[in-house]
């Protein structure tokens, strides 16, 4: 038995270092990058701001509906696309369960 006992030692304490590097115990490494007109956001105020679904950040500034893929922006607003976005101040951003980005906003009329 006192043969043994070194091998399970050996064993316990290649169970718990082999665990310790597969696992770390310290806490997740958050990256976090400003975004501004620099990068290609249209607007320098950000008035509301989500992540859909399917990862896109979607950021309304006063100017534009700016969706942003990871890499690049892309912008919405009434001269390129169908949306009536106006200049508004978008108060809430939110994505439904079927999928729809809704924005909340009160009109400047």
């Amino acid at each position: 038995m006192l043969k043994q006992l070194p091998h399970v030692t050996i064993l316990l304490l290649s169970i718990l270092l082999s665990s310790t590097i597969a696992f770390p115990q310290g806490e997740p490494t958050l990256r976090v990058k400003q975004l501004d007109y620099k990068d290609g956001l249209v607007g320098r105020r950000a008035m509301a701001a989500v992540q859909d679904s399917d990862g896109f950040m979607w950021i309304a500034t006063v100017d534009a509906l700016n969706r942003y893929d990871g890499i690049r922006f892309q912008h919405f607003n009434q001269s390129n696309s169908a949306l009536n976005y106006r200049e508004v101040n978008v108060r809430e951003l939110f994505e439904d369960e079927q999928g729809y980005l809704w924005l909340l906003y009160y009109d400047n009329i």
